[in-house]
């Protein structure tokens, strides 16, 4: 039981670390097949409102994203947090009832 809660530990921490990562590049995946998807549809109203993100961008120096494409980066975190949590709760109830286990033994061999 204490190897699950260790890894629990470490899975949430990798977890909580990594989706940042992930999330920023399918992020971009995301973007660059619905700039793609949008350039090869040939629709004039489509494409003009590509170019308008795309100048935004170039006049503002940031990438702006339609929110639609945004991967949340919150849902990972938490999920990596809340797994850690239980890792260590799992760790503190383990240690507290092998605590109660060795006060517990000296006052049984007494009697």
């Amino acid at each position: 039981m204490r190897v699950f809660a260790w890894c629990c530990v470490g899975a949430g921490l990798i977890l909580a670390l990594g989706y940042p990562f992930y999330a920023s590049s399918e992020t971009e995946r995301r973007y660059d097949a619905w700039v793609k998807r949008e350039l090869e549809s040939m629709d004039a109203a489509r494409i003009r409102v590509v170019e308008s993100v795309l100048h935004e961008q170039i006049a503002t120096r940031q990438a702006l994203r339609p929110l639609f494409l945004i991967v949340p980066v919150w849902p990972g975190v938490t999920a990596g947090a809340c797994t850690t949590a239980f890792g260590i709760l799992l760790l503190a109830i383990l240690r507290r009832s092998k605590g109660e286990m060795t006060r517990a033994r000296p006052t049984e061999e007494r009697t």
